[in-house]
């Protein structure tokens, strides 16, 4: 995730409770920022806690890191992040699947995560799903 994301989110996981929140603490966690930033300390001794504290903090390239990081066993990598640092992953050539998710709400702005592509991305299509309320999650892969 980025660090915004990781700034945002680790506050709040490692108390809640559910399904969710078990599956958001047990996953081991990366941080791509810029150099400098650290972690910072468990707020509680909880498993949770400390899950979020150990989170590992990778800098430097970008395009490296992932690829260093897809080279590891484990399960697939699903990437938490805002606009920029989506653009940057984007922009690495590096993600398998997409997964875009379009929620029925038009806000006459925001921020693009497909702007700045030096190349074409041609993607296909590999399936979409409606959810109640009209979210669609659009699934694909780079073709």
């Amino acid at each position: 995730m980025g660090r915004k994301a990781f700034e945002e989110m680790s506050p709040y996981w490692p108390t809640a409770t559910g399904p969710l929140a078990d599956a958001m603490n047990e996953i081991p966690k990366a941080v791509f920022t810029q150099k400098g930033f650290k972690v910072p300390p468990a707020a509680s001794s909880s498993p949770a806690a400390k899950s979020w504290a150990e989170t590992r903090v990778l800098d430097g390239d970008l395009a490296e890191r992932i690829t260093q990081l897809k080279q590891e066993t484990g399960k697939p990598i699903i990437a938490f992040g805002g606009a920029g640092f989506m653009r940057s992953l984007i922009g690495t050539g590096l993600i398998d699947e997409y997964n875009l998710v379009i929620h029925p709400v038009a806000l006459g702005g925001g921020l693009p995560i497909f702007s700045g592509l030096t190349k074409q991305l041609d993607l296909k299509l590999l399936s979409a799903k409606t959810f109640p309320g009209g979210v669609v999650l659009h699934t694909y892969n780079p073709a």
